[in-house]
């Protein structure tokens, strides 16, 4: 855990390197997604000494309304977040909200 907290402070409270967390709330479509990624690919190109991590979730369960859109589900959603990884080199992060859902996003 100590490891894990001298990473987190060194890439958050680097004061010589910007770090950003971003990507659509939801993922909503495979071209949504390789559009937003294609976007953050060109702005870290321009600035190389910008850090990036690729956010976006398969499964947005705390939606303000029942009938909000809550994403394309685990299986299709993992598989195209496979795809970003392999096509843009972004290390990424996504949320899971049960416990069995952990090894497959690992």
């Amino acid at each position: 855990m100590c490891y894990l907290i001298s990473v987190l402070e060194f890439m958050l409270f680097n004061h010589k390197q910007l770090l950003i967390i971003a990507g659509p709330c939801a993922l909503e479509s495979e071209e949504l997604v390789f559009e937003v990624a294609n976007y953050l690919a060109n702005i870290k190109e321009a600035f190389p000494e910008v850090q990036f991590i690729f956010k976006t979730s398969f499964d947005k369960a705390n939606r303000s309304s029942f009938k909000g859109n809550r994403g394309i589900g685990l299986i299709q959603g993992l598989t195209i977040l496979q795809h970003i990884k392999e096509r843009y080199r972004f290390p990424m992060t996504t949320d899971i909200h049960l416990p069995e859902q952990a090894a497959s996003v690992g």
